[in-house]
């Protein structure tokens, strides 16, 4: 992880050029765009998994979903217009920065799967909060009064650095549930033999499609519905859903059959009256 030294992209460019709008092109390259554009913000360098690992061709799949998210914060933020209001300009930048935590902090949530990894998780997001409190001390822009902008930015990744923990222990604790479950009823999850997922886009598409349809009906589905009535008394969450949408290595080929068995019916046949 790169500590104390965060890529342009991901923080000092876009709090510094699109918040504060002071970041000046030399003349003789006026009108070019920095290099910076072509980084991608990740605090993470490379593919920490060897390619045998289960979690390699996960880190990849995920690592690419959570560049387009930070590209969607950033073209979000460039489209706001320049302020030098030192109220709103400390507001952006929390806003920016808390955002990416999330977007990274996401991603390593889905390669925690057993307890040493929690811990090990929990340290990654403490230090990567300090990172960007790092950062933004030393670039924040001249007119933000730092006790003003670092304390509520302090407390703003605190709150999302407890979100994390408590959702890492969630992760871990419903995969061990579905672990048992599937043992008592001799369903194991099977990962793919060559230990690669599919895009999620189409899966995501047609959960889209479905919960689109159901509200058309005036139903509305959620994750959780869907799994129970998957495979009722087994799924009592959202989790097998939730990895399933995911590419989650741990949901195999079975558990791939019964949702989308849900998801080719009539949800208003499934869930009458609701």
């Amino acid at each position: 992880m790169k500590r104390g030294n965060l890529d342009l992209h991901g923080g000092q460019f876009h709090i510094r050029g699109s918040l504060q709008g002071a970041m000046a092109d030399p003349p003789e390259e006026f009108g070019l765009l920095p290099s910076e554009f072509a980084a991608t913000g990740d605090p993470v360098d490379g593919n920490p998994y060897p390619a045998a690992n289960p979690r390699h061709a996960r880190w990849a799949e995920i690592t690419r979903i959570a560049e387009a998210k930070v590209s969607g914060i950033n073209s979000h933020h460039l489209a706001l217009p320049v302020s030098t209001d030192e109220t709103e300009v400390a507001a952006r930048m929390i806003a920016l920065i808390v955002a990416k935590y999330d977007v990274w902090a996401e991603r390593g949530l889905n390669v925690v799967w057993s307890d040493p990894e929690i811990r090990l998780f929990d340290r990654w997001l403490v230090n990567y909060a300090n990172s960007w409190l790092v950062m933004a001390r030393d670039h924040a822009p001249p007119f933000v009064p730092l006790d003003a902008f670092l304390g509520p930015l302090r407390m703003s990744l605190a709150r999302r650095l407890e979100y994390w923990k408590a959702e890492a222990r969630r992760y871990v604790a419903s995969a061990t549930e579905v672990q048992i479950q599937a043992t008592q009823s001799s369903e194991t999850p099977e990962a793919p033999s060559d230990l690669t997922v599919p895009a999620p886009t189409e899966r995501q598409h047609l959960l889209l499609e479905f919960k689109g349809k159901a509200k058309a009906l005036g139903v509305r589905v959620t994750d959780e519905m869907i799994a129970k009535t998957a495979n009722p008394g087994k799924w009592n969450d959202r989790t097998m859903v939730t990895w399933w949408k995911r590419c989650d290595v741990r949901c195999g080929d079975a558990q791939d059959k019964k949702i989308r068995a849900v998801l080719a019916k009539d949800p208003a046949a499934l869930w009458p009256g609701r």
